[in-house]
């Protein structure tokens, strides 16, 4: 019978831990995500890839399209457009 193999070459040493670097949000983000509410809806699927569509032809990400479809819906129920 052999003898086992010597594991002792393959043994790693972990390198000290250092701390993880800080990462703060400006100040004008933080604020920002301290002002919205997260509220989740389903849309149907062809309503999403004309949202999809929408992003692209105009650069404006999902959320100021939605900001502004919430304008014009509280315009047309006499609400000041605050979105």
């Amino acid at each position: 019978m052999s003898k086992p193999a010597d594991l002792s070459l393959f043994q790693v040493t972990k390198p000290s831990a250092s701390p993880a670097p800080s990462v703060t949000a400006s100040p004008k983000i933080a604020s920002a995500f301290s002002e919205r509410k997260l509220k989740g809806f389903r849309i149907r699927t062809d309503a999403a890839k004309q949202l999809a569509m929408l992003k692209i032809e105009t650069g404006k990400d999902e959320q100021d399209l939605v900001a502004d479809a919430l304008n014009l819906l509280f315009k047309h129920h006499g609400k000041p457009p605050i979105a």
